[in-house]
Parts: structure tokens; sequence; C-alpha cells
């Protein structure tokens, strides 16, 4: 069991107590959006990097600064005719509000996001899910849909963004349910989904993004 996880068994609920500079929070999943989906990414919970970002409570899903996943999506879908993701997030992040031109975009590419956790107080300048304590899993929204799920398992079409993530999933949909792993942020030592010593250029992830959506295979880790 990871440490992420265990962490997880520990709350029944969050409960209602939040110390100071932290924030209560829930996920932005919207599971409509996996109606028309042939993709679906996982991830924990939509990080804040500090007291000025707005990711919680006007924000969506990788619209945080320093976050490279739209970059990698328009990588993959490069040439398909829609305005790209990139471009969508930077007009975003000038307004907040709603995402409406990013989940327009998601949609026609048939891309749909979903964390696994589902309510959690967070520390507000700690972006890294060492800062989502307590936290419960969104356990019972995602069975609910879990015939589609399993349908995008059994066609190669969901992976997660961390190990993290892909560990909550599995305590979610049971331990058979496991999902490969491509991080979605450039770090010299991906310690939280792999091996120590391990490091992925930004290359290595736009690759690696590139053959989930296109079907050339899955992120390998070295």
């Amino acid at each position: 069991m990871s440490q992420f996880i265990s962490r997880f068994n520990k709350w029944t609920s969050v409960g209602s107590t939040v110390p100071d500079g932290h924030a209560k929070v829930n996920n932005f999943n919207n599971y409509d959006d996996l109606t028309d989906a042939e993709y679906l990414i996982i991830g924990t919970l939509t990080p804040c990097s500090g007291r000025n970002e707005k990711c919680y409570s006007e924000g969506y899903f990788y619209c945080s600064k320093g976050n490279w996943m739209y970059e990698f999506i328009d990588y993959a879908f490069k040439g398909d005719g829609n305005v790209d993701l990139e471009t969508a997030k930077r007009e975003f992040r000038k307004k907040w509000g709603d995402p409406a031109n990013i989940k327009e975009i998601l949609h026609k590419r048939h891309i749909a996001f979903l964390d696994v956790v589902g309510e959690a107080i967070v520390h507000i300048d700690d972006p890294s899910d060492d800062a989502i304590v307590p936290f419960v899993l969104d356990k019972d929204n995602f069975l609910k849909q879990k015939e589609k799920i399993e349908c995008l398992i059994n066609n190669h079409r969901v992976v997660a963004n961390s190990k993290n993530a892909a560990e909550g999933f599995k305590a979610i949909m049971g331990d058979k349910k496991q999902i490969p792993v491509i991080p979605q942020r450039i770090r010299r030592h991906f310690t939280d989904f792999t091996t120590k010593d391990t490091y992925a250029s930004k290359d290595d992830l736009r690759k690696g993004w590139d053959n989930f959506f296109n079907r050339k295979g899955y992120w390998k880790n070295k």
C-alpha cells in the first residue's frame, strides 16, 4: 500500500475544522464528461501554487501556471484544427471564472479528467500531494460510472498522471484495476511514481503523452 493511500485510510470525513493557511476543497469532476470520452486522465486533486492562485475556487484541471499537461495534449493533437489548450489556459488565467473554452476543446478531443480525491483539507501554499490531508476518495461517484470506466480501461484509454493517482484509482476500482502512469510535471527525480534517480525530460513526457493519445504504446518507466 502506498503512503498516499495509507493516509486516506485514516479518514471517513475531512470534518469541518480548517486550520489557518489551509482550505477545504472539492474536485472539479464532472461525470457527464465521460459520456463521449475516448480518453480518461486520472489525477489526485487540482493543486494550488500559492495564495495568489485561484485553482481551488475559480479554477479548473491543470490550470496552474507551471503545469505542462495542456502543452503535452496540444502536441499529441497538433493540426486538429482546434484552438490549442495552452492558449485557452492563458486566456482563462486572465479572468478565471468559467473555463468554457478549455472544456469545449477537451470535448472535441473526447478527453475527460477525473481526480480520485473527492474532498480534502489542503495547505494553500503547498501544491504537492503531501498537502492533501485529510482527504476522502470520490469512490461512490467513480463506481456509478464503473461500466464506462472499465470500457475505457479495456481499450487502453485510461492513464494516471502520477503514482499516487494510480494508487487512488486502484483503491476505488479494485486491486486488479491497474493503469499506466505518465507524469505531467517535469522534475529531476520522479520519486513519487517510479524509482529514485529517474529523470524525464520535457521531450520524454511529450512523447509519452503522444504515445498514449495516438495508441503507440504507453510510458515506459526507465
